[in-house]
């Protein structure tokens, strides 16, 4: 059966040890004393109602690992000079454990439902047991550096139950994983107030960072060890909000993000948590709090792969101040326009971060890709002779190729070949490749086409038999070579040939110059063996040309036919005519004195060519081209207008600039033998303007700006630095939010025609508003006249966000100001509404000076005196003060006196309190008693005195802590208390006495507080 032990009273061991062996159990329903080196020796559980009080110069228990201590009372306290170091500590019952001193758990912590209040001491659990600490709801509150402390040699979760019961109850446990099983230590105190008041300022932060928790954060220290951490905190999403990531305070001093985080709910705790996914080694600041980052932006793109030149857009979400856009991780357009557009290179990177005001929101990275091909075009040859065959061939690989001419297209379809005859000189030929995705330009080729002309001519074509014939070539070549029948007779560089020819031999000549061969006409003589020859001049003959016929002379008479029917007879052996017709035929009969002869019949050929001119459109926009193409076939085209040439060149296709109404285009075009001209052709240009203005005079940021465009157009589009923003039949765009360093212009269509107005651009009133105060540092009860910048028509004050004064003056007076208020001002001018700076106030408290030593002395004797409570001093009067300026003077009034002291604070923030002197002739006797002791070891009030007490020998005296434990007592009291307990020094700070003596066979009892100042 074990042994049970009950105490009522407080219980001591008053350098005693006291053993509870295993099976018994100690109850004490008092205060437990460890005295004077006393020890407890538990091997079972002692249950302790009241406080536990160590004084006794050890650490309270001889017995290792074994023994239980339960806190079963109500608001109990550990306390002492001594720090105790348990082995199982359990807290139950109701209210709170307090620990007035450092608690050493060498095994178990048990805190179940109560709040263990370190203040700012901690608790430090030796046991790296994982369940070491247990709780049930139950937590260590802690200030400043306070907190529990753990050793682990572990890389398992550790649990540290912390909360607080200032101003709310909150329990936001953490727990902490080691990296590996090394030997660490790490202690944990959760702060129950905004960061901020703790120097962590919430507003230093990083970008990312959006919110940082405003109702409390964790201190987290490693205190020894070297290992990283996994930190997992809690917290209630319905109380505390929701939170996403957690953020360290770190050097350069501000909050930046741990890392990814997972986020989870504990069934068991009911709270929420994050978990760090990374380990955290820098614990150079201790502060760590739940944080919210900025979600991710998504950015929309209209494509990811695309053509070359081809524009890409990319639309980020609305509803952000500014967005900054990334190519290639270089900026590339900032500002409040969530669109980007832009002409993008294969591979090319594109990010976007938007502002919203208080954090970055950044977007996930795109990549796009450009379709890369290329194709090239290559010939046979780039130079030929007229009607040669020229083969051109594109890169293999393409699904479809079309050959182009001068920009026309000549062969389309899927072979990689062209072969053509049909080429003019200076011609320029191009293929243009599509593949899966797009069309590809090859290189441009220019052919050269070679062209010339040789003409033969013969001194006679009718002679005597055996007459020579000379025929001379007309042209300049390198080469001549002559043919009789179609058989070469000469080849050299001599444009002549002579030689007899037989009747009806045919005779012609073939020109070589540096690039081709070219063909004459052919000459047929005829022997005196009665012919006629009939020749024509010029033998190439353009329509309207005057043609010459000329018979072979020597006869009497010449008749000539054209078609059969005379036209001309008499002794002329020539026919000038202009009339002829394409293909006539025309004969001469000669009369010689013997016969009549009839000549061979000649036709010519009259060039008679159709040039037509063609436009791409006669009636056109100001500004618009026109394409306008001639008849093909010729060698060279000239462009007129207005009859004043235009362009001269190879090409049929003119291309007309800057055209104005009524203008007049025609062509001239000239082959190889004539001239030709086409029919002219008017132009009809559509002319109008459009004007664009803004309405408002005065514009201030945030107003809504209305933009006019000229009336009369069907449809308008406006553009905002080049971006079209609005399409439509109104003419007037109303603007929200827009920057003052934007160009705006509008395009009109009338129906016929698109008009561009001017651009314009416009500036937001800027003036600023400015505070001025004649002060901003003062005591409490100051008062501080601020004064704004003039020239607004209307003022509104605020402080604190409240409004308080609105009206068109501009300077206010304030008062009853607290530490920290802050003023700020909005002023309007027209429409526009402008903030001015915040001025913040520092407000010195206010100083309490109060004075001691009220008494009664003996006349002659000294009084001392003594003032806290400032930083300075001043007694009156001073003729009876040893020190008038001393914190501690001693008086001696001749007379009952009033002395005054007034104090100021280090900021001169000053009060004044007084001390009653009651001067008594001698034998009035009633004892002194000083409510202050100055224990510094000067010889002066070391110890307590209490002057006239030796005339009571019959008194008792009793000085007690702020707890009511005994520190003192005497009986009778002989002036001997000089601050100490049991040998050692008492803290500076507050006690009371107790004194009761015997007057007159009555004891009476005086009562009151003694500091004691070191």
């Amino acid at each position: 059966m074990p042994f049970i032990l009950k105490a009522q009273l407080p219980l001591s061991n008053d350098g005693a040890l006291i053993s509870i062996k295993d099976g018994a159990m100690m109850s004490v329903h008092g205060d437990v004393y460890n005295q004077n080196n006393g020890f407890f020796h538990n091997s079972d559980t002692i249950y302790l109602f009241e406080d536990w009080i160590n004084i006794a110069g050890n650490e309270g228990f001889n017995s290792l690992g074994e023994g239980i201590v339960i806190l079963n009372g109500s608001n109990q306290r550990i306390r002492g000079n001594d720090i105790t170091r348990f082995y199982d500590l359990r807290l139950q019952e109701t209210g709170i454990k307090f620990g007035d001193l450092d608690v050493y758990v060498d095994g178990f912590l048990q805190l179940n439902d109560r709040e263990f209040n370190l203040d700012t001491n901690t608790v430090h659990v030796f046991n790296t047991d994982l369940n070491a600490v247990t709780n049930n709801q139950g937590f260590v509150s802690s200030l400043n550096n306070g907190g529990l402390l753990r050793d682990m040699t572990n890389n398992q979760a550790y649990f540290f139950p912390v909360g607080s019961s200032i101003g709310s109850l909150r329990y936001r446990p953490v727990y902490l994983s080691p990296s590996s099983s090394n030997a660490n230590t790490f202690k944990i105190r959760m702060a129950h107030l905004d960061a901020t008041l703790d120097a962590f300022d919430r507003d230093q932060k990083d970008s990312i960072i959006c919110e940082i928790n405003s109702f409390f954060y964790h201190r987290i220290w490693r205190v020894q060890g070297t290992d990283s951490v996994q930190t997992q905190i809690y917290y209630d999403e319905g109380i505390d909000g929701t939170f996403d990531s957690i953020a360290h305070w770190q050097g350069p001093p501000k909050w930046e993000i741990t890392g990814d985080v997972n986020a989870g709910f504990d069934a068991t705790e009911n709270l929420n948590y994050l978990q760090t996914v990374n380990y955290i080694d820098d614990f150079s600041f201790p502060a760590f709090a739940l944080a919210n980052i900025a979600d991710s932006l998504d950015l929309d793109p209209n494509m990811t792969a695309a053509c070359e030149g081809e524009t890409f857009t990319f639309n980020a979400p609305t509803g952000f101040i500014n967005y900054d856009f990334f190519v290639n991780e270089i900026m590339t357009q900032s500002g409040s326009n969530n669109v980007f557009s832009s002409i993008l290179d294969d591979g090319d990177r594109v990010r976007a971060v938007a502002w919203n005001g208080e954090c970055l929101h950044f977007s996930q990275t795109i990549s796009v890709t450009i379709y890369m091909n290329e194709i090239t075009l290559s010939a046979d040859t780039l130079s030929a002779c007229d009607y040669d065959t020229i083969t051109f061939t594109g890169s293999p690989g393409f699904n479809n190729y079309d050959f182009l001419v001068n920009g026309i297209s000549t062969q389309s379809g899927p072979s990689s070949i062209f072969a053509t005859s049909d080429l003019n000189d200076g011609d320029l030929v191009q293929v243009i490749g599509t593949d899966d995705f797009c069309d590809y330009e090859s290189n441009i080729l220019q052919i050269t086409i070679y062209t010339n002309s040789i003409s033969l001519s013969a001194d006679v074509i009718l002679a005597c038999e055996g007459d020579p014939f000379t025929f001379t070539a007309n042209g300049v070549f390198n080469t001549y070579e002559f043919f009789v029948n179609g058989v070469s007779v000469q080849n050299t560089n001599a444009n002549i040939y002579t030689s007899p020819l037989n009747d009806g031999d045919v005779v012609y000549v073939i020109g070589t110059d540096d690039f081709c061969d070219y063909q004459s006409n052919s000459i047929t003589v005829n022997l005196f063996m009665h012919p006629i020859e009939l020749t024509v001049m010029p033998d190439i003959v353009c329509e309207g040309d005057t043609l010459i016929f000329t018979a072979t002379p020597g006869f009497n008479t010449y008749d000539f036919y054209i078609d059969g029917g005379l036209i001309q007879t008499g002794a002329s052996n020539e026919l000038i005519i202009q009339t002829l017709d394409n293909m006539n035929m025309v004969t001469v009969h000669g009369t010689d004195d013997n016969c009549t002869f009839i000549s061979n019949a000649v036709s010519v050929m009259i060039y008679k060519k159709t040039l037509d001119l063609t436009a791409s459109d006669l009636e056109i926009c100001e500004g618009e081209s026109i394409i306008f193409t001639a008849s093909g076939g010729f060698n060279t085209y000239e462009f007129f207008i207005n009859f004043t040439e235009a362009q001269t060149s190879s090409s049929n296709v003119f291309t007309a600039n800057n055209l104005m109404q009524g203008d007049q285009i025609f062509v001239r075009a000239t082959d190889e033998n004539c001239t030709y001209e086409s029919e002219i052709l008017t132009v009809n240009v559509f002319q109008n303007s459009i004007d664009i203005a803004l309405e408002n005079m005065i514009v201030c940021e945030g107003d809504t700006l209305i933009f006019s465009a000229s009336s009369g157009f069907t449809n308008y589009d406006f553009f905002i630095d080049s971006l079209l923003v609005q399409s439509g039949n109104s003419d007037t765009y109303t603007g929200i939010n827009l920057s003052d360093s934007i160009s705006i212009y509008v395009e009109g269509f009338d129906g016929n025609c698109t008009y561009a107005s001017n651009s314009i651009s416009f500036s937001y009133f800027d003036d600023m508003v400015f505070l001025e105060a004649d002060q901003t540092a003062f005591c409490e009860g100051g008062i501080a006249n601020v004064m704004a910048s003039p020239g607004f028509d209307n003022y509104d004050f605020y402080l604190n966000d409240f409004l308080i004064q609105s009206g068109a003056a501009n300077d206010i007076q304030l008062n009853d100001l607290s530490d920290q208020d802050q003023l700020f001002a909005i002023a309007s001018f027209n429409t526009c509404i402008v903030n001015s700076d915040t001025l913040t106030f520092t407000i010195h408290p206010s100083i309490s000076i109060q004075a001691f030593g009220d008494t009664t002395i003996v006349e002659g004797a000294v009084a001392p005196l003594s003032a806290t409570g400032a930083a300075s001093y001043q007694w009156t009067p001073t003729e009876f003060l040893n020190c008038t300026v001393c914190p501690n003077p001693l008086a001696s009034p001749e007379e009952t006196s009033v002395f005054y002291v007034s104090g100021q604070s280090e900021f001169g923030c000053g009060d004044v309190d007084s001390v009653f002197v009651n001067i008594i002739p001698p034998g009035e006797f009633i004892p002194f008693i000083p409510n202050a002791i100055t224990i510094n070891d000067d010889g002066k009030n070391d110890t307590w005195n209490i002057r006239f007490l030796d005339a009571f020998p019959e008194n008792e005296v009793v000085i007690l802590n702020r707890w009511g434990d005994k520190l003192y007592s005497a009986k009778p009291y002989t002036n001997g208390f000089d601050g100490t307990f049991q040998g050692k020094k008492l803290p500076r700070g507050t006690y009371y006495y107790i004194l009761r003596v015997n007057m007159d066979n009555q004891y009476q009892t005086f009562k009151g507080p003694l500091t004691i100042i070191r």
